[in-house]
């Protein structure tokens, strides 16, 4: 929450973020060159799984992608963009 762009709703507890259906609508063309407008209304979540660089060790993963940023507690070391990078 600390990096969230949010703004913070009144009457919500600090901490709490609000999630809140977006509506998009757009147009088609079918094959005999109608125009249909379809609209759908969907929840902005993208579903992820993290772990550590050392819950990484021994495993192999297809596709992954590494944050080496500093992180907000502690530090980064050259020991651990290693484990991440390995």
């Amino acid at each position: 929450m600390i990096h969230t762009k949010a703004d913070i709703l009144e009457g919500l507890a600090s901490g709490v973020l609000p999630i809140t259906p977006l509506t998009k609508t757009f147009s088609v063309l079918t094959g005999s060159g109608k125009k249909l407008t379809v609209s759908r209304q969907q929840i902005p979540i993208t579903p992820v799984y993290t772990f550590t660089n050392y819950r990484s060790q021994a495993q192999t993963i297809d596709h992954c992608i590494i944050d080496l940023a500093t992180p907000s507690a502690g530090k980064l070391t050259p020991f651990n963009a290693y484990i991440a990078l390995s």
